[in-house]
């Protein structure tokens, strides 16, 4: 949670250094809000599958990696919306 964090934190500078359009700063704010989401769902699943369960069980790991994988499917998809918003500005900054 405090990587999603810091990294929303830099999204946001970055945005406002290149000045992103009204649409831009939407689409960063869904995929900054769909990861902290994610993450805090799969907290609270993992909080939960330990206290129904203090011994090894394989459906509770089972449980505790599919929540996992789900934040990182949402963080795959913010890295992309971020990488599409940011890239074009990126090339434009840098060959200025």
């Amino acid at each position: 949670m405090k990587v999603h964090c810091l990294a929303s934190v830099l999204i946001v500078i970055f945005g406002l250094f290149f000045s992103l359009k009204q649409t831009e700063w939407l689409f960063l704010v869904i995929a900054i809000t769909s990861v902290i989401f994610a993450e805090m769902v799969n907290t609270a699943c993992e909080r939960i599958v330990d206290l129904c369960t203090s011994e090894y069980n394989e459906l509770a790991k089972q449980a505790k990696d599919i929540a996992a994988g789900a934040v990182l499917i949402t963080t795959i998809g913010a890295v992309i919306t971020g990488s599409v918003i940011f890239i074009p500005y990126l090339i434009e900054w840098l060959t200025n």
